[in-house]
């Protein structure tokens, strides 16, 4: 892996605990919010398993983009619950 992707790795959890602080400053905590969270972190928890275990790139790799997809969603339904219901 190359430096950009290492950085990239560490950020995500990182871009989560930011999301969970603004969904609790902003007052916009819900049941949509929640699932996502809790989605992301199954499936990091799921990531860590791959990882840890057999480590199949390709297996682990579409967890890796599912999981950062799920938190893109978290952070647009943050945006969407605060600021456009």
């Amino acid at each position: 892996t190359s430096i950009a992707d290492e950085c990239l790795a560490n950020q995500i959890p990182v871009l989560f605990y930011a999301a969970c602080l603004t969904t609790m400053i902003l007052g916009s905590v819900d049941q949509i919010g929640l699932v996502l969270a809790g989605l992301f972190v199954i499936g990091r928890f799921v990531h860590a398993q791959i990882a840890l275990t057999h480590n199949r790139m390709l297996i682990r790799s579409r967890v890796y983009v599912l999981t950062s997809l799920i938190l893109f969603g978290f952070w647009c339904w943050i945006f969407a619950a605060s600021f456009l219901l």
